[in-house]
């Protein structure tokens, strides 16, 4: 009855009518959501949450809030501050990358349709919650701000050669967990989709805006990494 109340005061006037009439049936659904998070795996991984997000500190907390719905611009303020010139058309196609990776997203949430840490935490009775936030209403598996924040990071590398950008996507793909919004494997596989489809078809895309010499850094097709160009220089 609870989650039915908050689902009821969440919900929109003409859902909120339809799940007035229809409650045993979405007290049913409740159910079988909290029977499926009732998972002895996902409870120990939110024990690694949980101690996750005790040792975050105050900053770490704070970042992590301010990356929720606004990344794309850290990554430009980012880039302004380290005196790079980001061209309009550049953060046009950023955002446009990140519309069409959304139905990705999307389709892997239910492929898997892995609850939340806290449903996990609500199928065990535990008085534990994360931080509140509306971009955490669909499935745990994979983190879409991970996905999201490791292509715009890898977005930002390629057009700068600068490392700092995927150091960046990496810190907003940890403060999901430490804000207890997501498990760590989560997280890792929003990396993983993210980097396998940069490689796959935006790096190309993005191709035109790379620098003709970056700093330090180049891209090796082979590998899918971004190798050092500098030379070691010989010991006499």
């Amino acid at each position: 009855d609870y989650a039915y109340s908050l689902l009821l005061d969440a919900a929109p006037p003409a859902l909120r009518e339809w799940m007035g009439a229809r409650k045993p049936l979405v007290l049913q659904l409740i159910a079988e959501e909290v029977i499926e998070a009732k998972d002895p795996e996902l409870r120990e991984q939110l024990d690694q949450v949980m101690v996750l997000r005790e040792k975050a500190s105050p900053e770490d907390l704070a970042f992590a809030r301010a990356a929720d719905k606004g990344m794309e611009t850290m990554f430009a303020a980012e880039a302004e501050r380290r005196g790079y010139t980001v061209p309009e058309a550049f953060l046009g196609d950023v955002i446009h990358m990140m519309k069409k990776v959304r139905p990705l997203v999307e389709g892997r949430k239910m492929g898997t349709r892995r609850p939340r840490p806290v449903d996990v935490a609500y199928a065990y009775g535990l008085p534990w919650r994360p931080y509140e936030t509306t971009t955490s209403d669909t499935w745990s598996y994979p983190s879409g701000h991970a996905w999201d924040a490791w292509m715009v990071g890898r977005a930002f590398q390629q057009l700068t050669g600068d490392q700092a950008f995927e150091d960046l996507a990496e810190r907003i793909a940890l403060g999901r967990v430490q804000l207890g919004l997501h498990f760590a494997d989560d997280v890792e596989a929003g990396i993983d989709f993210a980097d396998r489809g940069y490689r796959g078809k935006w790096f190309k895309h993005f191709e035109p805006y790379a620098p003709q010499e970056p700093a330090g850094l180049t891209f090796v097709e082979e590998t899918g990494e971004f190798a050092s160009t500098y030379r070691e220089i010989e010991q006499p």
